[in-house]
């Protein structure tokens, strides 16, 4: 009786157990989804990168490679090299990379999921409707590709300008208005749903 007792202890014990079980490989295993719609990204590409510790910071090479299936699902199983540092990154057309930064515990099973961001565009359309002199600048920039200000100077701008954003977000915008040696700065939102373009003006 003592016996059995102290056996269904051990058992409850082991069930309330949550320490994740010491496996005799990794498992890295998760799905790529979409930003905004958590919708599955089927055929993205997810790497398994490894290397040694750097003080460079370098994400070492890739070890491995996983192609998504229809409901976005990735699996790695491999015996983790002595002295390396993992993680995953993912790639897909008209989706920004994912810069490599999960990483996981060695010799475990681990579920992580992977999010990417669809690109989008947004096209600017900037003119100077009320001209001061030949030194009128309005300088823009904003959380886009290529998001650093940019000047453009004179009385005579009208221009069209397209830009790659990230897709199912708010995407802040900002520009400088001079105008007789005088600067404003001006903020505004744009919601840029995924792969499509959303026209922006800035009339000054």
């Amino acid at each position: 009786m003592l016996i059995f007792l102290l056996a269904t202890l051990f058992w409850i014990s082991s069930c309330d157990d949550n320490t994740p079980e010491v496996l005799p490989h990794t498992i890295v295993k998760g799905r790529v989804l979409e930003y905004g719609t958590n919708e599955p990204v089927a055929g993205a590409k997810v790497n398994l990168l490894g290397g040694e510790w750097s003080l460079g910071g370098s994400f070492g090479s890739i070890q491995d490679t996983f192609l998504t299936d229809a409901d976005g699902y990735y699996e790695f199983t491999f015996k983790p090299k002595e002295d390396y540092i993992y993680y995953l990154d993912a790639e897909k057309e008209q989706y920004w990379d994912f810069i490599p930064t999960l990483d996981f515990s060695d010799y475990k099973e681990n579920n992580l999921d992977i999010v990417l961001d669809p690109e989008a565009w947004i096209l600017f359309h900037i003119k100077n409707v009320n001209p001061f002199d030949s030194n009128d600048n309005l300088r823009y920039g904003g959380f886009i590709e290529g998001g650093s200000p940019q000047d453009n100077i004179g009385d005579n701008i009208d221009l069209w300008e397209l830009r790659k954003s990230y897709g199912n977000k708010n995407i802040p915008l900002s520009w400088w208005v001079t105008k007789n040696n005088i600067t404003n700065q001006y903020r505004d939102t744009i919601y840029s749903p995924a792969r499509d373009t959303m026209v922006y003006e800035i009339f000054y």
